[in-house]
């Protein structure tokens, strides 16, 4: 549990450079446990209640979650930081995405989306 959490923050902050921790290895596992608690806590009784506003939104009530969970973990806890940043672009295979610049409002949803698909990525493959 603390494990894929650990795993999504890291690879999240890897291509995301919006994403800074506060001080050292201690600021990064006590993010981590926050994290993990609000995902494996949180996050499955927040599903069951918002369970016909997550069928009817297609998934949308679920990112909403996951944003505001990121958003207080980072304001309140200042363990790190999410801040604007530029995207250089992205070219494979002819396809291209240009270089753009992310606000940090923006950034939030882009790492909670990218954290939490990690997580299920890593427990569909355990």
């Amino acid at each position: 549990m603390f494990v894929f959490s650990a795993i999504a923050l890291f690879l999240t902050s890897l291509f995301d450079s919006g994403i800074s921790f506060q001080g050292t290895i201690i600021s990064f596992i006590e993010a981590v446990v926050l994290i993990s608690l609000a995902y494996y806590i949180i996050v499955p009784i927040s599903k069951v209640i918002l369970l016909p506003f997550n069928i009817l939104s297609l998934g949308l009530a679920s990112t909403i979650v996951y944003f505001v969970l990121f958003y207080i973990i980072s304001s309140r806890f200042g363990l790190f930081t999410i801040s604007d940043w530029t995207f250089q672009g992205l070219q494979i295979g002819g396809f291209s995405i240009p270089s753009t610049h992310i606000n940090s409002f923006f950034n939030t949803i882009v790492a909670a989306v990218s954290v939490s698909t990690i997580i299920n990525i890593l427990e569909k493959l355990l």
